[in-house]
């Protein structure tokens, strides 16, 4: 998937998501960005990014250490990882597995 097509795609998912959860920091476009640069994300065969971020466990789990070391305060962070949670039920593909908060350091 060209980059463009994915920052567009990131762009509309987010505003879907936005009407529901108006928190959404910029960090998390940061780190979908990160997650599409992934190595797991080179042999992702899925339509979109988002459904090899919900699909690959690596990826989810990069998406999730990426919100909580880019994202500035901790409530950005949640809001991030909120956000990656959001899209995967969006596509159908929830991650309940994966925790609300950040890993204790």
């Amino acid at each position: 998937m060209k980059v463009s097509a994915f920052l567009s795609s990131v762009a509309v998912t987010l505003a879907s998501i936005g009407s529901a959860n108006a928190a959404t920091p910029l960090c998390a476009i940061t780190c979908f960005t990160a997650v599409m640069n992934h190595e797991a994300a080179k042999t992702c065969t899925e339509a979109n990014m988002f459904l090899c971020m919900c699909k690959i466990k690596a990826l989810t789990l990069a998406y999730r250490d990426c919100a909580c070391s880019s994202c500035l305060t901790s409530q950005s962070k949640l809001d991030a990882i909120a956000t990656g949670k959001d899209i995967c039920n969006q596509y159908n593909v929830p991650v309940a597995w994966l925790p609300d908060t950040c890993p204790s350091a």
